[in-house]
């Protein structure tokens, strides 16, 4: 079964965490698929550094000039051709056994359009290839048939990791939420859009290292607050068209999460533990005076920025017309 399975690796300007993410893959308990790194135009020669492998197995695409991470994911959607699909990022590492995993699961239940699974915080770099943890964290899955019901996982706390899921090339359709929409939080709009018409595996043991680094994402304190606003109003679209009880859920546990990760915290750790810890007057003040505070101020930058400069460029026409 693993002839039908292709593994994609998104590579950017990390060969150190590349070399460990390519190990990881070929630890797997199965062998026989191809792995393809699909990279960035990083400024390194990532064909040397896969070489050192001497594995025909591995091969490299190279984008000729940087297409940005979600560009590069649906890249390998659309170059895909077998049955099987997983994209991992470079700075991840999976378990031995996840793909033997989650290729078992769609064997049983071939309906899926995908399996995920938990994963593992790491901040030691020389922890990432220590699966150890799961010897005593096997919990079996969990099918979720229901519209939206990833919004229960969301809203319950668990972490996806993007990059763990494997995907049923062969029912999933180009689902692709608009990126200038989301940007940086598309992951979750990506697999909230899939869940709407396929359903799916969550596997509970933390099958996946991810290492929590300054290049993440996940610490990118610059990012524009109106994409969460606009995740915000996707799982409030999709709770309305679905479940509405989802909503209550929503305001009690995600908008306490969003109010943390906007908030300086000595590590990640403690974002994903913020859902119990966080007073209830902390969430509320998020509602009704951060969410305003951060939605009113990036109106304000978008005028600076935008309206000012082109109505005095506008005066400075009609000045010299006169």
């Amino acid at each position: 079964m693993s002839s039908e399975l292709e593994v994609y690796i998104l590579s950017y300007n990390r060969p150190e965490y590349l070399i460990r993410c390519i190990q990881s893959v070929l630890n797997q308990t199965i062998v026989g698929f191809p792995i393809i790194v699909l990279d960035n135009a990083s400024d390194f020669d990532v064909v040397s550094v896969v070489s050192q492998f001497e594995n025909d197995r591995i091969s490299v695409v190279a984008n000729p000039v940087n297409i940005n991470s979600f560009n590069n994911f649906t890249k390998a959607i659309s170059l895909s051709k077998s049955k099987f699909l997983t994209v991992f990022h470079d700075d991840d590492c999976m378990a031995p056994s996840l793909l033997q995993e989650q290729l078992n699961i769609f064997n049983e239940y071939p309906e899926l359009g995908f399996v995920t699974t938990g994963v593992n915080l790491v901040y030691n770099e020389d922890e990432m290839l220590d699966f150890s943890v799961l010897k005593s964290s096997r919990s079996g899955f969990e099918l979720f048939n229901s519209k939206c019901a990833i919004l229960d996982e969301y809203f319950g706390g668990k972490i996806f990791g993007f990059s763990t899921v494997m995907y049923n090339r062969s029912i999933i359709t180009s689902v692709v939420p608009e990126p200038q929409r989301f940007a940086q939080v598309i992951d979750r709009a990506y697999l909230l859009k899939l869940s709407e018409s396929y359903s799916f595996a969550y596997m509970d043991s933390p099958n996946c290292n991810s290492f929590q680094h300054i290049g993440q994402d996940s610490y990118n304190r610059t990012w524009d607050f109106m994409f969460d606003l606009n995740l915000i109003q996707f799982y409030i679209e999709c709770s309305l068209k679905f479940e509405k009880k989802y909503l209550i859920k929503f305001i009690l546990n995600e908008l306490a999460l969003l109010y943390c990760l906007r908030h300086p915290l000595p590590n990640l750790r403690q974002v994903f533990n913020c859902i119990n810890s966080v007073s209830l007057f902390e969430k509320f003040s998020f509602i009704i005076i951060y969410l305003p505070y951060n939605y009113l101020r990036n109106k304000l930058v978008f005028f600076i920025k935008n309206v000012l400069p082109i109505g005095f460029y506008n005066t400075l026409i009609k000045l010299k017309k006169l």
